[in-house]
């Protein structure tokens, strides 16, 4: 059994000590100022009193785990608890990850699972592809979920955007958007492709994504800044400006203005 390999290595890590509740013990693991050592300790308190109860149980021992570096005994947790093969049990472990900062492991887990993906799993996944630069990984995905046609909303694609962003692969990145802009909202995608195209330094590309954002008549400060970002990184000072006082400075001006007169 998984959880038994576990505890033969944890012990490796650990002291002897009394047994606590259950409660003060799951405190203690999702405590982040807790040391490697503790944390692998209370999670050997746990196993002894019993089997894991469930999957957000197991999620938490395994996130706490590869904060530690302790990946191996992470992944053996989540295996070995029932229902861990059911698309809930995924995606409370994929959930529980990404609560912790360790998309590393939420990844891992998704991709080495057998259980059914949804519409919440792509979702999950795509942000760690996200964070995590994995821009073919999120191409992949993402076409997968728009054949077996699960409805994912635009903040997936959005997530699929960034991540070919932070590779700098600004041309997939607007070929996400061509696909999914007549479907999705427009201003979330549109303000993504711009800063995907200004971590790829290609300021047209970015001012003509910001052009079709304020054609659809959204407003995105987000875009707006990321618009200026990449016009003030490729040394188009006088465009940069022209925009920044147009998007921010002249709105602001106004509201002034008619606080003012009120």
């Amino acid at each position: 059994m998984y959880q038994r390999r576990t505890l033969r290595r944890l012990q490796d890590l650990c002291s002897g000590r009394g047994f606590s509740d259950r409660a003060r013990l799951l405190e203690d693991i999702r405590d982040r100022a807790k040391h490697r050592t503790e944390v692998a300790n209370a999670v050997q308190r746990l196993l002894q009193h019993g089997p894991l109860k469930n999957a957000e149980e197991a999620a938490i021992c395994a996130a706490a785990l590869s904060r530690r570096k302790l990946w191996a005994q992470g992944l053996e947790l989540v295996k070995d608890f029932e229902g861990a093969g059911s698309t809930t049990g995924l995606n409370a472990a994929i959930n529980t990850c990404r609560a912790g900062s360790n998309w590393e492991l939420g990844l891992c887990l998704a991709m080495e699972s057998a259980a059914e993906w949804d519409g919440i799993t792509y979702s999950m996944v795509l942000s760690a592809c996200s964070r995590g630069s994995r821009w073919e990984l999120a191409v992949q995905l993402l076409q997968r979920a728009d054949r077996l046609r699960l409805g994912v909303g635009s903040h997936v694609a959005s997530a699929a955007i960034s991540a070919c962003g932070k590779g700098k692969k600004w041309e997939e990145a607007l070929a996400i958007l061509d696909r999914a802009s007549s479907t999705d909202a427009p201003e979330t995608l549109l303000a993504a492709a711009i800063d995907a195209c200004r971590r790829a330094d290609r300021w047209e590309a970015a001012v003509a994504v910001f052009q079709r954002l304020r054609d659809s008549g959204a407003s995105s400060a987000e875009g707006a800044g990321a618009a200026v970002s990449v016009l003030a990184h490729s040394t188009h000072w006088a465009e940069a400006l022209q925009l920044f006082e147009s998007e921010f400075l002249r709105p602001s001006a106004r509201a002034l203005a008619a606080g003012h007169e009120w």
